[in-house]
């Protein structure tokens, strides 16, 4: 068991007094630095100025020439944002790592190892398609999140596709492959999702996703999808793909998504 890190092992014991300096230090850095706007937050975080005038007189001022007392209020404010940015970075990276292991290479060669590919299709351009999905996986679960706000998500977003190519080794074909389909389809799948939870749509948004693993992607037509009916690029391969596939991959995403919730639990209130 290591207790360095409470001051038992190391040489040198935490100096409260050095890191509230070491706080104060980086707050005024970031107010120096900072705009106006951004300035005008942190102020209405901390102090209540109901003199227009003098409001703007504290905008403008520097760091040195702010109240000591509001000094240390805003870098407490930035000291627990700071905290709660990582925690967010912390849950995001564990939901990508996750994700990562469910959207795996070993995973694609279960599901699709025997599957017959679209002519001038392969197993690596398949493989990008999946890595997508997995992308998207990500997309919807940290969507869900329901203690996760609005101004962190992009934060959280940042961290779990960091994950995601940390674990996947992806070739220069699958990688073109995986950038194509999130720039043209996902932002296609997003739409579609959001109407799915009726057997109709959910039939159909799973056709279209094994469809695109196995080389078609005619099935992104939110118009064909939003009326209940299939896409006509796909008439053909509807009969083609086994229902147990689309049975797999859908189950995959539901209990992943169910998965990930559990990293509701750590994110900041």
């Amino acid at each position: 068991m290591v207790f360095g890190r409470f001051g038992f092992g190391g040489s040198k014991r935490r100096n409260p007094h050095a890191a509230v300096e070491e706080t104060v230090r980086r707050a005024s850095c970031v107010w120096n630095s900072a705009d106006v706007e951004r300035r005008a937050k942190l102020l209405e975080s901390v102090v209540e100025i109901e003199n227009d005038r003098m409001f703007l007189v504290f905008v403008q001022a520097q760091w040195s020439q702010l109240p000591e007392s509001t000094r240390l209020k805003i870098a407490e404010v930035l000291m627990k944002r700071d905290a709660e940015s990582s925690l967010v970075k912390l849950a995001a990276g564990h939901i990508g790592e996750v994700i990562a292991v469910s959207y795996s290479e070993s995973k694609f060669d279960v599901l699709f190892g025997k599957a017959v590919f679209d002519e001038g299709w392969t197993r690596e351009h398949a493989l990008g398609v999946w890595y997508g999905l997995g992308r998207f996986c990500l997309f919807t679960s940290i969507g869900a999140l329901s203690r996760l706000k609005e101004k962190d998500y992009d934060t959280a977003l940042s961290a779990g596709q960091g994950s995601l190519i940390n674990k996947w080794r992806m070739s220069d074909v699958a990688r073109n492959s995986y950038e194509g389909f999130g720039k043209l389809r996902i932002p296609v799948m997003m739409q579609m999702y959001e109407l799915t939870g009726d057997d109709l749509h959910d039939a159909l948004f799973f056709l279209a996703v094994v469809a695109a693993v196995l080389g078609n992607d005619s099935g992104f037509s939110f118009d064909h999808f939003s009326q209940g009916r299939i896409a006509p690029g796909l008439m053909g391969a509807k009969d083609a793909i086994s229902s147990t596939l689309l049975v797999s991959v859908s189950n995959m995403l539901g209990e992943v998504q169910r998965a990930v919730q559990a990293f509701d639990e750590i994110l900041p209130i």
